[in-house]
């Protein structure tokens, strides 16, 4: 049963670095400034580039 149990588990270790690679993201630094792989950011929204409106 161990040995059953410890090729099992080695098997799956074997298929797991077989898989796929995951595919970098490109977005957006934390601070707004460059760009990073993998970044949960979004891009600013295109409201940041308009001029504030006057206080009334």
């Amino acid at each position: 049963m161990r040995r059953l149990s410890l090729a099992l588990l080695v098997g799956g270790l074997v298929l797991v670095g077989c898989g796929p690679r995951k595919v970098a993201h490109h977005g957006y630094a934390a601070d707004g400034y460059g760009v990073i792989d993998n970044s949960p950011h979004l891009p600013p929204p295109d409201t940041l580039w308009q001029p504030a409106r006057p206080a009334q």
